[in-house]
């Protein structure tokens, strides 16, 4: 540890601060966990950060090279440098002038697909690949199966989900992927086609789902088709065996995803509603010894009351919530989200902010120290 702060004591300022800005934000994205909750958001999202270090370090070895090398040389990398200058200006000039053209929002297909769904009375979720998530969070209120932004990401099976409907071709993975996206509660399929505005067109071959499934419109470019679902709650009682055990990369995944999806059509369900933010209650018909299972992802902090009666829960191979318990015929079902977590959280940061607050005011004596032999060397050189 000695050696390791000697030799950064000898580096530059600017690559030492390289080198602990980096190591700081390693240390922070390293332990992620982004199937449960993290304190600090999106923090395996730091790529930006890294690369703010990495650059500065770069930039201050090729200048300690610089100085080093010949005079022809040197004028060899300026004219390199130059030429790289150019052609990053120039792609940023064109880039502005894209992004800087008035745009009519009501002409964008993402914009026309929001205000169409928002029209549907829909009992499930929507599938929008791309950029659509931006537009139907700013211009609808339907729920998606991940939305934008990482959003939903403790359900880690809606990225495969999502990649395969993107990239089949054939009808096998096309099936594959309605399968998927049945079981992730989806009714909606947005397939932006050529003519759509959608910018990021991971789409392949968008009229794969043609013919399998209806098209309930074509809007601008986007091919919308719909998912008959025959369970249009968020809860169904369905047999201990129908359950998805096995990973999405176990051949036996499918099998078991055709046998839970059928299970969960068959189930009665009635009255699911929202009662207030984070309370979701619905009443299930079951027997005693089937499973309730839901389309709620099993993030911590959810609690389930049955008939009044607090029971545990437990989570799926999909990420989803399930309900053990031996109640018979219609059962009333109470899931509710505790935000403890978040309340932990502002406990934490709050206490790292009295902390600094502390400090500020009154610094360790070592500290003090420190500042007062500067001043006091200040003093004696002028």
């Amino acid at each position: 540890m000695t050696a390791f702060r000697t030799a950064l004591s000898s580096c530059p300022v600017g690559l030492r601060f390289s080198v602990l800005y980096a190591t700081a934000n390693i240390l922070l994205a390293a332990p992620t966990q982004t199937s449960s909750y993290e304190l600090l958001p999106q923090a395996g999202r730091l790529q930006l950060e890294l690369e703010m270090a990495l650059s500065l370090s770069v930039a201050i070895a090729l200048g300690l090279h610089f100085q080093r090398i010949s005079r022809p040389l040197k004028a060899i990398y300026v004219l390199a440098m130059a030429i790289v200058l150019a052609i990053g200006y120039l792609d940023l000039r064109d880039r502005v002038e894209i992004e800087s053209r008035p745009v009519s929002e009501v002409t964008r297909s993402e914009y026309q697909t929001a205000k169409w769904l928002d029209t549907q009375k829909l009992s499930g979720r929507v599938w929008a690949p791309g950029s659509h998530g931006f537009w139907l969070n700013a211009f609808s209120s339907v729920p998606q199966i991940s939305g934008c932004c990482n959003q939903g990401r403790h359900a880690l099976l809606t990225s495969h989900a999502h990649n395969l409907a993107s990239a089949a071709e054939s009808q096998a993975d096309t099936l594959h992927a309605i399968a998927f996206l049945r079981a992730l509660g989806a009714e909606i399929i947005v397939a932006p086609t050529a003519k759509s505005t959608e910018e990021y067109r991971d789409m392949r071959t968008p009229g794969k789902f043609g013919a399998v499934l209806p098209l309930a419109a074509d809007l601008a470019g986007n091919q919308i088709y719909r998912i008959q679902l025959k369970n249009q709650t968020l809860a169904g009682a369905v047999s201990a065996e129908s359950l998805v055990r096995s990973a999405h990369s176990d051949p036996q995944f499918w099998d078991e995803l055709e046998r839970y999806n059928t299970a969960y059509d068959a189930s009665h369900t009635s009255a699911g509603q929202w009662v207030k933010t984070g309370r979701y209650r619905v009443f299930v018909r079951k027997n005693r010894d089937e499973v309730i299972s839901t389309k709620i992802s099993a993030a911590a902090g959810w609690r389930a009351d049955v008939n009044g009666d607090n029971v545990p829960v437990g989570e799926d191979a999909l990420g989803f919530l399930t309900v053990q318990t031996h109640c018979q015929g219609v059962c009333r079902l109470e899931l509710e989200w505790d935000p403890s977590p978040s309340k932990r959280a502002r406990a934490v940061l709050l206490s790292f902010g009295l902390i600094g607050l502390l400090l500020l005011v009154n610094p360790p004596m070592g500290f003090i120290g420190r500042m007062r032999s500067s001043a006091d060397f200040s003093r004696t050189t002028k």
